[in-house]
């Protein structure tokens, strides 16, 4: 068995999912009174992580179903579905959601959709991150007749809705100005980035991480958070634009530097170098005001390697702990029912000593990748250098010979290992899950690989935002499961209900930019830039 590890969030908009302190914002029900509403769920704003690639935003009906956001786009509007829901208390619920198909840079304009049975509501058109949602009355919705449309228009209520709205276009080139008009549109191969037309309309960034500044940054700190992309940063820089340059060191996920004194709203960028050898650096932007910089799309420059390139695609992995027969006899069917293939970390005593060989030799048989979970499931840090290459040794043996063949992936016992062990696995096998969590990029060590473990009281809906993240971030999730149960719930730490686990496969198959693959499969993915 493995222990329980709490889920360390390294990149906020992974899956926080607390309410902001208050943050519910329901500016939206003053303009709900301007009009009568067939129904209006007092549409607000949770700024907790939005950002370019997370979007977050609230009704104060808790009976409200689903969400989505609409981005206006010059190419073709593009739809978002804000799939996570989240209970906020006192009737507020939030829902959230990250876009696969590219960033909603602030100022975008967005309307969001709200369903509850088959009543439905929408806001006007607002600019992403600057204005808050208002609902828009101003036709029909489905499941009612508008109330102005009755007992005449708005105006005929003492209020015009379209004189509560002031455009302003102060400092602004380009986007929104406030009211559903624009600023200005940009031309010359330029595109519009928080205010101001920028070059690069034409790019496409050969590595694009996330940049977030992190709470504690300040005029004589710097702080951010580097992830995602499909590659893991090796060096990130802080430089203020015409002046100094200030090299960032890692450390607790984050990359942080001394400074010598640099003013809010300093013009600045980031720039970043991966572990294919890839670089990219941000847009410039102003420090301690733009939080979460954008990558420069015209600015990087590509891997030194034709073949070591930054993930594009997000990576799952579904893996099986310590042989139980449901395994076989529940897990497997629903596997095989969405063509995927998990990797089964097995006991060999289990299998020898208590009848479990033919269900872990049916999954081998069926395609599921065989690993080795040792031979008596022991705290390998507490063993001598024998009993060590004992269970290491013998457990691919007796595997190999009884179950199946290649037997390339390890999993230490309780997640417990140490640098001899590490040694020790590298002689046998040519990968290492761990239970530390997170996910894993190009440039992760293959014998540290981490994973996120499936415990009875983590929901469908969490593990599926795990899932969506690792497209969104192009990185490699690997979910760790044990046991299964046919009932609807489960009080035991390692039992997992079997039509949760199938949720989670539906999600897997339903997320755009995911692919499923075995340990191994995903080992090879990113091994050329491991340490």
């Amino acid at each position: 068995m493995s222990t329980k590890k709490l889920l360390v969030v390294l990149f906020a908009p992974i899956v926080v999912f607390a309410a902001c302190g208050g943050a519910h914002d329901t500016s939206s029900t003053a303009s709900s009174a301007l009009t009568a509403c067939p129904w209006d769920p007092g549409f607000g704003q949770d700024q907790c992580d939005q950002g370019d690639w997370w979007l977050e935003f609230s009704v104060s009906d808790a009976a409200t179903t689903s969400m989505s956001a609409e981005v206006s786009d010059p190419n073709g509007n593009r739809t978002i579905a804000l799939t996570n829901e989240v209970d906020l208390g006192d009737g507020n619920v939030k829902f959230t959601g990250g876009p696969d198909d590219g960033p909603v840079p602030a100022g975008t304009l967005i309307r969001l959709t709200a369903t509850k049975g088959q009543a439905t509501a929408q806001t006007g058109w607002f600019a992403y991150m600057q204005d808050a949602p208002a609902i828009d009355c101003s036709g029909s919705a489905d499941g009612g007749t508008d109330a102005a449309q009755d007992s005449g228009s708005t105006k005929d209520a003492g209020v015009d809705a379209t004189e509560a709205c002031a455009p302003n276009c102060a400092g602004r080139q380009c986007g929104s100005d406030g009211c559903g008009g624009t600023c200005g549109t940009c031309t010359g191969g330029t595109t519009c980035s928080n205010g101001a037309c920028v070059s690069g309309g034409g790019c496409v960034a050969p590595w694009s991480p996330f940049w977030q500044q992190t709470s504690d940054a300040g005029s004589w700190w710097v702080e951010y958070v580097v992830a995602g992309g499909g590659s893991l940063p090796v060096s990130v820089t802080f430089q203020v634009v015409g002046g100094s340059s200030y090299p960032l060191s890692y450390a607790y996920g984050k990359w942080t530097g001394g400074l010598d004194g640099v003013a809010s709203g300093t013009s600045a960028m980031l720039l970043a170098t991966d572990a294919t050898g890839a670089t990219a650096k941000t847009l410039p932007f102003q420090y301690l005001v733009d939080q979460n910089p954008s990558t420069d799309p015209c600015g990087g420059t590509p891997s030194k390697s034709q073949s070591c390139l930054p993930l594009t695609r997000g990576m799952l992995t579904i893996t099986m702990d310590d042989s139980y027969e449901s395994q076989d006899t529940l897990a497997k069917p629903v596997l095989d029912k969405y063509g995927y293939k998990a990797t089964i970390y097995n006991i060999t005593r289990q299998l020898d000593q208590y009848g479990d060989l033919p269900f872990a030799k049916d999954l081998a048989s069926d395609g599921m990748e065989t690993g080795s979970h040792t031979v008596t499931h022991p705290d390998l840090t507490t063993l001598d250098a024998q009993d060590l290459d004992d269970e290491l040794r013998l457990s691919q043996q007796y595997l190999l010979a009884n179950v199946g063949s290649p037997v390339a992936s390890f999993a230490t016992p309780m997640g417990n290992y140490n640098p001899t062990v590490l040694a020790a696995i590298k002689k046998y096998y040519t990968s290492h899950r761990t239970v530390n969590p997170g996910l894993n990029y190009m440039g992760s060590d293959v014998f540290q690989l981490n994973s996120d473990g499936a415990y009875d009281n983590d929901s469908a809906s969490t593990i599926c935002s795990w899932i969506q993240n690792a497209a969104t971030q192009r990185g490699w999730e690997i979910l760790m499961f044990h046991d299964f149960t046919t009932d609807a719930t489960s009080n035991m730490d390692l039992t997992y209900p079997i039509a949760d686990f199938e949720s989670i496969l539906q999600c897997a198959k339903a997320t755009a930019g995911i692919d499923v693959v075995t340990t191994t499969q995903g080992a090879d993915a990113i091994r050329c830039a491991s340490p």
